[in-house]
């Protein structure tokens, strides 16, 4: 087994266990990234936890989550989601507040980490670091991504509205 990949999980967190969550696995393999698995569908924080578990044989583990991993605020909004709005309002992007208020006592972003961190020893991060070995989760935020990447005018719309 080369323990010199990088699994790389994208995780779309669901704000409580009603609803699933998303995951994507690629795998670093000598100069091109691969499908581990087909994308899943988790609903609690151990089942996301046991898929992430199943394939980790790499010395590197990168987990990308779309939802707020710090909230350290009861209250209001975080500073980054000011300053995602005043960036970001313009394309339809702009994030929701978080605070403990809203999500809850821990945030479902924070419970899944601190077990990310007890089985897989993965910890926050605000970014992966370059070119050395890491397990790392961090917060990312797609909508805003898309927008800068693609160089679109606006979000690409894919939850399902009536009308839409």
């Amino acid at each position: 087994m080369n323990r010199a990949r990088a699994l790389w999980v994208g995780i779309d967190l669901a704000w409580g266990t009603r609803n699933p969550s998303g995951l994507a696995m690629l795998e670093w393999r000598e100069d091109r990234l691969c499908e581990v698995a087909p994308t899943q569908l988790g609903y609690s924080d151990e089942e996301i936890c046991l898929s992430i578990a199943e394939r980790d044989v790499c010395d590197t583990l990168i987990i990308a989550i779309d939802a707020p991993l710090v909230v350290p605020n009861l209250t209001g909004e975080r500073p980054v989601e000011g300053e995602m709005r005043r960036r970001f309002a313009r394309y339809h992007a702009a994030c929701h507040p978080a605070n403990r208020r809203l999500l809850g006592e821990p945030p479902r972003g924070e419970r899944l980490c601190a077990m990310l961190a007890e089985r897989l020893n993965v910890q926050v991060a605000p970014a992966p670091p370059v070119r050395q070995a890491c397990r790392v989760a961090f917060e990312v935020y797609p909508h805003a991504a898309m927008v800068r990447l693609f160089r679109l005018p606006r979000i690409l719309e894919y939850k399902a509205r009536s009308g839409r």
